[in-house]
């Protein structure tokens, strides 16, 4: 039983991502993931309907860290987010949307901004690579969306494996993100 970083070769001051045309630092990351950590719900399963996606990695990370596994249905349509609910009875739905809250019965954590200035530093943590990270479900055209739980390890596998097999590792400062809309 191993584990792996949350990020892993970036010193704190390199540019974790951009977010409103400025640099957000990984140190700034982490520690927006550890304060959202400590504000999230004691549930075992997490929704995560953050439009912006640097706030999607806050509450992706954050997630991580409490150990609850992020369920990424394959759309936000009412009739999906309901169905996968079904099979997950403590799911709670994280937002950063205004307004009323679609999602209804679900209970839903709206996303809080933190405030900026002088916090203390957070060490990169680790996460056990059998910690289930996510279930990703397919989009259910045949009837329910059928889950596929994804292990933090193979996460953090997949993504080394295919800067190497892009030849991205040899490039300095590379930040690369990918999530999908």
């Amino acid at each position: 039983m191993g584990a792996t970083p949350l990020i892993r070769g970036y010193g704190a001051d390199a540019t974790f991502a951009w977010r409103n045309g400025a640099a957000i630092p990984v140190q700034a990351f982490l520690q927006d993931a550890a304060q959202l950590a400590t504000r999230l719900p004691e549930r075992r399963h997490v929704i995560n309907l953050c439009a912006d996606r640097y706030r999607f990695a806050v509450g992706f990370a954050a997630a991580l860290l409490r150990q609850q596994v992020s369920l990424l249905p394959p759309n936000e349509t009412l009739d999906v987010i309901s169905r996968v609910a079904q099979g997950y009875p403590d799911v709670y739905c994280l937002s950063d949307r205004g307004g009323d809250f679609p999602h209804a019965p679900l209970e839903n954590m709206r996303f809080v901004s933190f405030a900026e200035g002088r916090r203390p530093p957070v060490a990169v943590p680790s996460v056990p690579d059998e910690q289930v990270a996510a279930v990703v479900f397919t989009s259910g055209s045949t009837g329910q969306p059928v889950p596929h739980p994804k292990t933090w390890g193979n996460l953090a596998r997949v993504a080394r494996s295919e800067l190497d097999g892009l030849n991205l590792r040899s490039l300095p400062g590379l930040v690369l993100l990918a999530t999908v809309l």
